[in-house]
């Protein structure tokens, strides 16, 4: 009596999960939102590396809480054609490219390059001082730090209705770019300073959004490099973020609100 019953219930055991490995694999995927590949030179799906994880339609409708469609793709197209006529070389890469020439002109006398090396130092600095702001934020009691303490409690409470990482970054970051401004200027500045400029350049929004993120516990790392540019060069810097393993680069001062770019250098 057992062993009939035992083969019956196995069967249906059996055809049950083969229904739900059908449901399963008919669910349809989720669109995934296109992310800027420097090898393909334009906006592409892609199958690996970012995937659906990262790049699902889950982020792109929470990209649109900040935008419309029509202007997210607007950004998106804007992106493209800026980074397509755009070369990146990481600072390591460019100053070893300069000690080449250096050599072959002076084998005996030359010596190393340290391009950009001020910038790099005043941006690593502006970093330090942003995190030290933020830890200890809740301690300090002058009235000047109250727009930075009115900014992390604006955040706190868009942070508490996130349900993972990257719905966290993104929300995070697009409200941040509707508080600091991009601006073309000489300085230094810390997130203190840019609320109440308004504004600033790569060398003061990167260290700030990095500091900001990373107190919310996300993963980022200050990027620097040389960019070439419709005939010009000069030095820049952005962020590069990870989540889940998934590591991708965003440029506050280029473009306004999330635009996932594949690692420039």
């Amino acid at each position: 009596m057992k062993k009939s019953l035992t083969l019956p219930l196995a069967l249906m055991i059996f055809g049950a999960s083969i229904l739900g490995y059908s449901a399963i694999a008919l669910k349809p995927k989720p669109e995934r939102m296109p992310i800027f590949s420097q090898e393909n030179r334009s906006f592409i799906q892609r199958k690996g590396g970012i995937d659906e994880k990262v790049l699902s339609s889950g982020v792109y409708e929470t990209c649109k809480k900040h935008a419309s469609e029509e202007k997210l793709k607007k950004s998106l197209e804007e992106a493209e054609a800026i980074e397509q006529k755009t070369e990146f070389l990481s600072l390591e890469d460019y100053r070893n490219k300069e000690d080449e020439n250096r050599q072959k002109k002076d084998p005996h006398n030359w010596t190393p390059s340290n391009a950009y090396g001020l910038s790099e130092l005043m941006t690593e600095i502006s970093l330090n001082e942003n995190r030290t702001l933020l830890r200890g934020l809740d301690s300090k009691e002058e009235k000047e730090h109250e727009p930075v303490k009115r900014l992390i409690s604006k955040m706190d409470s868009l942070s508490q209705n996130t349900q993972n990482d990257m719905e966290k970054l993104v929300t995070i970051y697009n409200f941040l770019s509707e508080q600091l401004k991009p601006k073309d200027r000489k300085g230094s500045l810390t997130i203190l300073q840019l609320l109440k400029d308004g504004n600033g350049n790569c060398n003061d929004l990167s260290p700030s959004y990095c500091a900001v993120l990373e107190h919310y516990g996300i993963k980022c790392e200050l990027k620097m490099g040389v960019l070439k540019y419709e005939g010009k060069e000069e030095g820049h810097a952005w962020l590069r973020v990870n989540i889940d393993g998934h590591v991708f680069d965003l440029d506050p001062t280029w473009y306004k609100g999330f635009v996932p770019l594949e690692p420039r250098t």
